[in-house]
């Protein structure tokens, strides 16, 4: 099953139980064919988890599942696969370089005290900086599987 996110999600701002809407892509059909939910339906969606990157290690993260579905205008509870977000980067990579580059920086203005005076240029600036978000921009297409049957009146 197809979903288009209409409004973008992100671990800043979005934490553990959010929910929100997703339209589907396509017509949803059931075994034999039969349209159960067309193109443009409601999708529920819930945070599952939700976890950003702290100043100086981890990493940001979503995960995110579709829990029920707009049917002739009845919400039906759904069940499927949880989508799994992770951050494009490490975030103990990016202290890492930043106190590389300090030091650096400072070995070559005073050889090693600059180092020592540059690592901890760098590492301030690591504590200073915040972890990278994670999330879905709007627009997004994600490929849920339904892993139980929909149950239709």
């Amino acid at each position: 099953m197809n979903a288009v996110v209409t409004s973008p999600i992100n671990s800043t701002q979005h934490t553990q139980g959010y929910r929100f809407k997703m339209k589907l892509e396509n017509n949803l059909l059931s075994r034999d064919s039969k349209i159960v939910a067309p193109k443009g339906s409601d999708l529920y969606a819930l945070v599952v988890e939700s976890q950003q990157a702290r100043r100086l290690v981890g990493e940001s993260k979503m995960i995110i599942t579709l829990n029920a579905i707009s049917i002739n205008g009845k919400k039906i509870d759904i069940t499927t696969n949880n989508i799994n977000i992770l951050a494009p980067q490490k975030q103990a990579r990016n202290t890492l370089g930043k106190v590389a580059r300090g030091a650096a920086i400072g070995a070559l203005i005073n050889g090693r005290d600059g180092a020592n005076d540059g690592a901890k240029v760098g590492l301030g600036a690591a504590i200073l900086t915040r972890g990278r978000a994670t999330g879905i921009a709007s627009g997004s297409l994600l490929e849920f599987t339904l892993t139980s049957n929909i149950k239709v009146n």
